[in-house]
């Protein structure tokens, strides 16, 4: 009985407790709301105080649930806004575009097409 005892002392103690595990879109999702907020975005990219900061994905949505959680959070008075984006789409109604792996083939034209608009462009594909 004592050495049951024992044993499942042990087992408790090497269980990690309370420890939660994200995978790894929930930390790409925290990871592009907190670098909203570190960027200084030009005059004039915002049309009103309350306009959206608009955080586009490009290509296959491989967040799934977890950018729900940044909808509606708000960055210096703006509400955060998740959509979709397409190369042939209008990246100027974006903010931060994260560009997906899936994209890989396409990310320099996609660059191309956002070099010289107020743009935060992020992503996962190697080099980038």
């Amino acid at each position: 009985m004592r050495r049951w005892l024992v044993c499942l002392i042990i087992a408790l103690l090497m269980r990690p407790l309370g420890a939660e595990v994200y995978s790894e879109y929930v930390l790409k999702a925290a990871y592009l709301y907190n670098f909203t907020k570190f960027v200084e975005w030009p005059q004039g990219v915002f049309p009103a105080a309350n306009s959206p900061l608009v955080i586009c994905i490009a290509g296959a949505d491989s967040f799934g649930d977890a950018l729900t959680t940044l909808d509606g959070k708000m960055v210096e008075g703006h509400p955060v806004e998740v959509r979709l984006f397409f190369l042939a789409a209008r990246p100027d109604q974006c903010h931060v575009v994260f560009i997906g792996r899936s994209e890989q083939g396409q990310f320099k034209a996609m660059l191309a097409k956002l070099a010289r608009l107020p743009i935060l462009t992020v992503s996962d594909i190697s080099n980038f």
